[in-house]
Parts: C-alpha cells; sequence; structure tokens
C-alpha cells in the first residue's frame, strides 16, 4: 500500500512538473524562393509573442502580435534597399534577434542571436508596472496599440533618468493590447490580455 501511494506521489509531482514548463517557440528564417524573400516560421508560443521587423535606423517595416498559434509569413523585400535589417522575435522573457544582410542581387546572409530580456515590466493582475532606468538620457517612447493595431496611449520621455509609471488595464475595453517602449535602439514589448 505504501508503495502504491509513493509511486502516485511521484507521477502526480512528475505530471505537475511537466505542465508547469513554459514551452519556448521554435523559430526559423529561410530564404524564399526568390532571390528578395524570406520565410519566417514559429511554432505555436505558450505565451503572447511579438513579431516585428525593423531597418538599421530603427524604424519599424512590419509588426504582427502572435498569440498561441503557429505562424508563418513570407517577407517580400525586392523593394527594400541594401543594407541590413532586424527581424525581432520577443515574448516576456526571451528575445530572437534575426540580423539580415540584404545586397543588390539578394539575401547574403541571416544570423540569430537568441538572449533572456531583462525585464522592464512586472504584471500585478490588471495592471502593468513599467521600471526604466535611463542612464544614458535618452528619448524614450512609450506607445500602447490594441488589436487592431490602433495607437490607445502614447508618450515621449526626454532626458529623464528613470522612469516608472503603472498601466491599469482594470476598465480597459476587451482584447488584446501591446505595450512597446522604445529606448534608443532597444524596444521592449509587453503583451496585455483583458477578458
Amino acid at each position: 500500500m505504501k508503495n502504491i501511494l509513493k509511486s502516485t506521489a511521484v507521477a502526480a509531482l512528475m505530471f505537475i512538473s511537466l505542465t508547469s514548463m513554459a514551452y519556448e517557440p521554435s523559430t526559423s528564417l529561410i530564404k524564399g524562393s526568390d532571390a528578395k524573400s524570406l520565410v519566417f516560421e514559429m511554432v505555436s508560443p505558450s505565451e503572447a509573442s511579438s513579431v516585428s521587423m525593423s531597418d538599421d535606423k530603427g524604424h519599424t517595416l512590419f509588426y504582427d502580435y502572435v498569440m498561441s498559434t503557429d505562424y508563418s509569413k513570407l517577407f517580400n523585400l525586392k523593394n527594400l534597399k541594401t543594407g541590413t535589417y532586424y527581424l525581432n522575435i520577443t515574448d516576456d522573457a526571451t528575445s530572437i534577434v534575426y540580423t539580415v544582410q540584404i545586397e543588390e542581387n539578394g539575401v547574403s546572409s541571416i544570423n540569430k542571436e537568441e538572449k533572456i530580456i531583462p525585464s522592464v515590466f512586472e504584471k500585478t493582475g490588471k495592471k502593468v508596472h513599467l521600471n526604466l532606468d535611463n542612464s544614458d538620457l535618452s528619448e524614450i517612447d512609450i506607445k500602447i496599440h490594441d488589436d487592431n493595431k490602433a495607437k490607445v496611449f502614447g508618450e515621449t520621455y526626454i532626458s529623464q533618468a528613470s522612469i516608472t509609471k503603472t498601466f491599469n488595464f482594470e476598465n480597459a475595453i476587451k482584447g488584446d493590447y501591446v505595450i512597446s517602449v522604445k529606448d534608443g535602439k532597444k524596444v521592449y514589448y509587453q503583451n496585455v490580455s483583458v477578458d
């Protein structure tokens, strides 16, 4: 009887630990069939993720919000100038950056870098707290977009060393929101879902 009880307890513990582990999305970015095209694929992430493409000056060329579903996108790059572009995949804990070099005759190289993000956000219920150290006094742009990509909030800070702000979504309209904080060339994202 004791052995059955022990075995049941061990099996339950293993089941709980396996189901509570976070699933990290696997991603791939490969050259498409055309010389200036890319195919991006991501296996269903367990948390909301954002996918964006930007140029070397930090201008966002593409943005999408992905929530618990497989995702693929064909990027046609024929109208882009020769240069370096970045495909960023970000969730609450990690950031994956693909650096893409485009030449006259097509995509010449793709490099992948993955890193753990030091979070500037903290979620408490339906509130999101922002705590950003801006010791280099760069310009900080804060924006909130809804799931229709409409801007519902925007604010810019200039020469402020520390930014602390709380966003309250308790009375927000049902939907998904993305908070973006642009600090120089770094951009932090926080996804919020309101039921």
